[in-house]
C-alpha cells in the first residue's frame, strides 16, 4: 500500500518548507522539481509550483522565483495559487531593478490570459515567453526547462522547435561546442522540421566562426547551399562558403568560384555587392589579375549604382590602374567618374582633386586639370579640398 501518493507527497513538502532550514534549500528544490515532473496533470502541481516560487524567493534567487511563478501561471491557469503567483510575480517585477527593462512586457503578460487548450501547449507558450525574454540570469533555467518539456511531451509536434530553443541557449552562455551538439540533434531527431536549414547553418556558423573547424564548416555550407537551394539559408551558406574559402582556407580561385555561383543564383541578393567586392579584391590582391580586378569593380558599379560601395570600387579601379599599371589617364577617368556618379558622397572632393592631379602632373593636360579644379571651387566651395585646388589654380 506504500505508493507515492500526491497529497501525501505535497504535505511533505510543505512541512520541510515550513522548517525554514537553508541547509535542506538544494534538497527541498529538488524533491519540489521531481514532484511537479511526476504529478504534471495534478492540480496539485501548481501548489508545488507555488512553494518552488517561495523557496527561490526566501533564497534571493529572483529571476529562478519569477520563472516559476510565470510558469505555474502557463500551465495552471485555473488553479487556486493563480493569484498569488500573479502577485508574488508583479512583486518581483517592482523590485528587482534588473528587471527593468523587461518591466511593461511582463506587467502585461502576469496581468493577461494565458492561451493554450492543452497543457502541452501552455507548456510550449511558456517557454516561447522566456525565451523571447532573452534574459541572461534564467539562461541555465531555459535549457533545463527545455529538457522537461522533451522528458513530458516526447511525442510533442513541438520538439524541433524546443531543441532549436536549447541550442540558442547555449550559444547564448557562451558554449559553443553544445550548441554546435544541441543544434546537430535537431537535425539527427526531427529531419523533416522546416526548421532543419536554420540550425544547420548555425551549426556550421558556430563550426567556423567559433570553434574554427574550417573543413566542418566548409562541408556544412556546401551541404546547406545544395540541399535548399533558393532559401535565404542556402544564400547565406553560399556567401559564407566564399567567404570562408578565401579568409580561412587560402582557397582564392575557389572563393572566386563560390562567389559568383552566389551572385548567379542570388543576384538580388543584399550580399551581392558585397560578393562582387570580395572578388575584386581576390583577384588585386592575392592572384595580382589587375584586369579581372578591375572588371569586377567596374561591375559594382554598373550593376548596383545605389550602393555605397560602387564609389569605393571605382575608387579602387583607379587606384590600380595608377599605382600597377602606371595608366595615369585611365586612373584619372576613373577617378573622375567616381565622383560624377556619386557627386553627394563625402569622398567625391578628394577623388575629383586625384583626377585633377594626375592630369596636371603626370599627363601634362593643364587645361583638363584646370577644369577639374573650378569643377571643385564650383561644386564644394567648403570643402578643404576647395582651398587646395584653389592654390593649384593659382600657381598655374
Amino acid at each position: 500500500q506504500a505508493q507515492y501518493d500526491a497529497g501525501r507527497a505535497l504535505q511533505f513538502l510543505q512541512a520541510t518548507y515550513n522548517q525554514h532550514d537553508k541547509k535542506l534549500t538544494g534538497y527541498l528544490i529538488t524533491e519540489l522539481q521531481n514532484f511537479i515532473a511526476t504529478f504534471a496533470e495534478d492540480e496539485k502541481a501548481a501548489e508545488a509550483m507555488y512553494l518552488l516560487a517561495q523557496t527561490f524567493t526566501d533564497n534571493n534567487k529572483k529571476p529562478q522565483a519569477l520563472a516559476t511563478s510565470l510558469k505555474a501561471l502557463h500551465l495552471y491557469p485555473n488553479s487556486n495559487r493563480q493569484q498569488e503567483c500573479r502577485e508574488a510575480a508583479l512583486k518581483l517585477v517592482a523590485t528587482d531593478k534588473k528587471f527593468a527593462k523587461f518591466q511593461d512586457k511582463l506587467t502585461a503578460t502576469i496581468q493577461g490570459e494565458f492561451s493554450g487548450e492543452t497543457l502541452e501547449e501552455r507548456y510550449g507558450n511558456y517557454l516561447a515567453f522566456l525565451a523571447a525574454l532573452d534574459e541572461p540570469r534564467v539562461y541555465d533555467l531555459v535549457i533545463s526547462e527545455t529538457r522537461r518539456f522533451i522528458r513530458q511531451f516526447p511525442q510533442s509536434q513541438q520538439i524541433d522547435k524546443i531543441l532549436l530553443t536549447k541550442a540558442d541557449f547555449y550559444f547564448k552562455k557562451g558554449i559553443a561546442r553544445d550548441a554546435a551538439a544541441s543544434y546537430g540533434e535537431l537535425v539527427a531527431v526531427t529531419p523533416e522540421s522546416p526548421l532543419l536549414a536554420q540550425a544547420q547553418f548555425r551549426q556550421a556558423e558556430i563550426y567556423y566562426k567559433k570553434l574554427k573547424d574550417y573543413p566542418k564548416a566548409q562541408e556544412l555550407f556546401t551541404q546547406i547551399a545544395a540541399d535548399y537551394l533558393g532559401s535565404q539559408y542556402a544564400a547565406q551558406a553560399q556567401f559564407m562558403l566564399g567567404e570562408l574559402k578565401g579568409q580561412k582556407l587560402k582557397d582564392y580561385p575557389g572563393s572566386i568560384t563560390a562567389y559568383r555561383t552566389f551572385l548567379e543564383n542570388y543576384p538580388n541578393d543584399e550580399n551581392a555587392a558585397a560578393a562582387l567586392f570580395a572578388i575584386a579584391k581576390l583577384y588585386a590582391s592575392k592572384l595580382k589579375n589587375y584586369s579581372e580586378a578591375i572588371a569586377a569593380y567596374q561591375e559594382i558599379a554598373e550593376k548596383f549604382p545605389a550602393d555605397p560601395r560602387g564609389i569605393e570600387a571605382l575608387g579602387e579601379s583607379a587606384k590600380i590602374y595608377e599605382k600597377k599599371l602606371d595608366d595615369f589617364a585611365k586612373a584619372a577617368e576613373q577617378y573622375a567618374l567616381a565622383a560624377e556618379k556619386y557627386p553627394e558622397h563625402e569622398k567625391a572632393p578628394d577623388l575629383l582633386f586625384k583626377a585633377a592631379s594626375l592630369y596636371e602632373k603626370k599627363l601634362q593636360d593643364t587645361e583638363k586639370a584646370r577644369q577639374i579644379y573650378e569643377e571643385i571651387l564650383d561644386k564644394y566651395p567648403g570643402h578643404k579640398r576647395a582651398k587646395d585646388a584653389a592654390k593649384r589654380l593659382d600657381k598655374m
